[in-house]
C-alpha cells in the first residue's frame, strides 16, 4: 500500500464522545473487504519475540500509522490481549466477537443513580473486553455482552429507546409521580441531546476507515446511497468533508 498518511503523532483533540468515536472507527475497520485486524493477526501477532518486534515497525509504516492513541490505545494492546488466550474469539477473529482490546470506555457519560445505588448506562456503554467477561463474568454479566455484541456498531442514538424502555420498565421510580422522575426526565434529555451530537456517527465512521485503505470517495458515494447524499453535483465532495471531520474529531491523520 503507498503510503499516504504522514503528520504527528501527538495531537491534542477535543471531542465530547472521543472514545466512542475511536471506538466506533476501530469497529469500521472490520467491515467489509479491510483487512486491518487480519494483516495485524496474521503479519505481526503469530510472529514471536524478536520477529514480532521486527515487524512491527514494517507493518505500522506499511499502513502509514502515525497517531500515537491508535499504537499505545488500541494496536499494542490488541496484541496483549490476543498473547493472554489465543484460543477466545478476539484472537481467533471469530464473528461476535470484536477482535481487538481498547480500553477506554464511555467518555464520561453521566450515569442515572437509581433508588436502588445502580449506576444505569446505555448497553453501548457497556464492557468492551467482550471476551474476558464472557469467560469470568456473572450470568447477567455475560447477557449484557452478548446484547452489546448483538448491538455493536450501532450509535448512542440506537441505543437509547431500549434504554429508556428498560429502565422504565424496572424500576417504578422513575414513572410518572415517581420520586426520581424529574431528575429521568432530565436525564433523558441529556442522553438525547448527546445522541444528537452522533448522528451519523457509526456510518461517517465507515466512510473513514474506506478512505484511509485508499476507497476513492466517488465509490463510496456510489455505493452508500445515504439519504443526506444529493444525487446530483457531487456527493463525493460531501463524503470527503465528512470524512475529515470525522478523522479530525478522533485525532486519525489523513494525508491524500
Amino acid at each position: 500500500m503507498e503510503e499516504r498518511r504522514r503528520g504527528l503523532g501527538k495531537r491534542e483533540v477535543k471531542t465530547s464522545n472521543l472514545h466512542q468515536r475511536r471506538y466506533t472507527f476501530l469497529c469500521a475497520l472490520r467491515y467489509g473487504s479491510i483487512p486491518f485486524w487480519q494483516s495485524l493477526n496474521e503479519d505481526v501477532w503469530k510472529s514471536r519475540g524478536v520477529e514480532r518486534l521486527d515487524r512491527l515497525p514494517v507493518w505500522l509504516a506499511h499502513w502509514g500509522i502515525v497517531n500515537d492513541w491508535l499504537v499505545d490505545d488500541a494496536i499494542i494492546p490488541t496484541l496483549k490481549e490476543w498473547d493472554k488466550d489465543p484460543s477466545l474469539g478476539n484472537a481467533r477473529l471469530e464473528p461476535g466477537y470484536r477482535w481487538f482490546f481498547y480500553r477506554p470506555p464511555g467518555d464520561g457519560i453521566s450515569p442515572f443513580l437509581l433508588a436502588d445505588g445502580t449506576a444505569a448506562l446505555p448497553r453501548v456503554c457497556g464492557p468492551l473486553n467482550a471476551d474476558d467477561v464472557m469467560r469470568r463474568g456473572s450470568a447477567e454479566q455475560r447477557q449484557q455482552v452478548r446484547e452489546v455484541v448483538r448491538f455493536e456498531g450501532g450509535s448512542l442514538n440506537d441505543m437509547l429507546p431500549r434504554f429508556f424502555e428498560r429502565i422504565e420498565r424496572d424500576y417504578h421510580e422513575v414513572r410518572r409521580r415517581g420520586s426520581h422522575h424529574a431528575a429521568w426526565v432530565e436525564h433523558k434529555r441529556y442522553l438525547r441531546a448527546l445522541a444528537e451530537t452522533n448522528r451519523n456517527l457509526v456510518l461517517h465512521a465507515e466512510w473513514t476507515a474506506l478512505v484511509w485503505v485508499d476507497v476513492p470517495t466517488s465509490e463510496i458515494a456510489r455505493r452508500w446511497r445515504h439519504p443526506r447524499l444529493p444525487r446530483w453535483g457531487q456527493p463525493d465532495k460531501l463524503v470527503s468533508m465528512a470524512v475529515r471531520r470525522f478523522a479530525d474529531s478522533i485525532g486519525l491523520t489523513l494525508v491524500n
